[in-house]
């Protein structure tokens, strides 16, 4: 170990398994939301539907709803890469630190 001091925040403490559940979890829900936002696009591209609800809720689909669960989506498929990324990189010390 290095004379720099560790900052106990910075260590990583986790339960493989759950890490592994929750990188799972993150990748199958990004690839949900995509499917919602798929047919939700299908539906008011191909649904007769007019008038003053009609507009208010395309206008908040194409300004809010849709572009916050790009967001979503996004962050599950990022977090759900670093989940296993950590989770990969902790078992690699793990073994070279049998090894040694």
């Amino acid at each position: 170990m290095t004379n720099e001091s560790v900052n106990m925040s910075d260590l990583l403490t986790m339960n493989k398994a759950q890490m592994s559940t929750l990188a799972s979890t993150f990748e199958t829900q990004s690839a949900v939301v995509t499917e919602l936002m798929r047919l939700i696009n299908q539906g008011l591209d191909t649904t007769e539907w007019q008038g003053a609800r009609s507009r208010q809720f395309r206008q908040m689909w194409i300004e809010q709803f849709q572009p916050n669960l790009v967001l979503l989506r996004d962050s599950l498929a990022q977090n759900s890469t670093f989940l296993n990324a950590e989770l990969a990189n902790a078992v690699r010390v793990m073994d070279q630190l049998a090894a040694s």
